[in-house]
């Protein structure tokens, strides 16, 4: 028998995922009209929540709910986007720092595999080693 609370739990995350796509088809579209009087409703909406996140004062302290949903959308866009050019807003900062941060995931992996093979200690060393790669300078 199949436990009641998981069916529920997973169509519950089938529904969320689905409103994430829309919300995301309705940004890209958000992002190219330039029709002021677009007929797309989520068009509308959602340029008045970018109008928002222009003007809001509580983003700057973390405060603002409507503010943190967008941003979260733009991070989710930015995480798939594949296009150089990109009309959303903060995606190519998104993607630059999303990148940076799997680098420097990289660079802790491979400074704990030397620890591990070494078979000694040496921090300092491998600290130096970590802070030349993460500033592309080479160890002299």
């Amino acid at each position: 028998m199949i436990d009641q609370p998981a069916i529920r739990s997973e169509g519950e995350a089938k529904r969320r995922k689905e409103r994430i796509r829309h919300c995301l088809r309705c940004l890209i579209h958000t992002c190219l009209c330039k029709d002021r009087g677009c007929c797309f409703p989520a068009c509308k909406n959602h340029k008045t929540l970018m109008q928002h996140y222009n003007i809001c004062k509580k983003k700057k302290i973390g405060g603002c709910r409507i503010c943190k949903q967008l941003i979260a959308l733009y991070c989710k866009h930015s995480k798939n986007c594949n296009n150089n050019v990109c009309p959303v807003p903060f995606c190519p900062s998104v993607k630059r720092r999303i990148k940076e941060h799997s680098r420097m995931q990289e660079l802790r992996q491979r400074a704990m595999t030397m620890t591990l093979h070494s078979g000694r200690h040496n921090h300092r060393e491998q600290s130096i080693w970590l802070v030349s790669c993460t500033m592309n300078v080479p160890l002299a």
